[in-house]
């Protein structure tokens, strides 16, 4: 059913993981020029100009991918343990998209210089978002098991 707890985690989920492609994951401070690490790019601002340093390329497949399975795990409610194993997949996908994420962060860092580096609140998001998938994991498993013993009574 789709009116079950899980899908309020599902969508709060979903929510998150939509707010991780708007916020920045890392600003890094250098001399005079500040870059910022998106889901989108890697982009340097200096003085008034904004400038696209490169495009991540990567992170925007693996969000797109957690995207749509984000979307479909809504969407399953009649085959729960399919949607059991698509809400896994889909903690694993954020997961590796947070580890990814982490490597063009330290490698957008200059090797020279004095920089001050600030994390994002779009750097913890994805964690939130997995955490939520697990959470609706838990009670969809719950329900399997309720029907199960329903089904063994009769």
């Amino acid at each position: 059913m789709i009116q079950r707890i899980q899908t309020l985690f599902l969508v709060i989920a979903l929510g998150i993981w939509v707010a991780v492609y708007f916020l920045p994951i890392a600003t890094i401070s250098g001399t005079g020029n500040v870059i910022t690490i998106k889901t989108t790019g890697i982009y340097e601002t200096t003085g008034e100009a904004l400038n696209n340093l490169s495009t991540n390329l990567i992170l925007i497949i693996f969000f797109s991918l957690t995207s749509i399975l984000q979307v479909i795990t809504i969407f399953f409610f009649k085959n729960r343990p399919l949607q059991m194993r698509v809400c896994l997949y889909t903690s694993f996908f954020q997961a590796l998209f947070m580890i990814l994420a982490i490597f063009f962060v330290f490698k957008a860092v200059p090797k020279d210089g004095q920089i001050t580096m600030a994390w994002g609140f779009s750097s913890i998001l994805p964690v939130c978002a997995a955490i939520m998938n697990i959470l609706a994991y838990r009670f969809i498993k719950k329900d399997e098991k309720l029907i199960k013993s329903i089904d063994r009574i009769r």
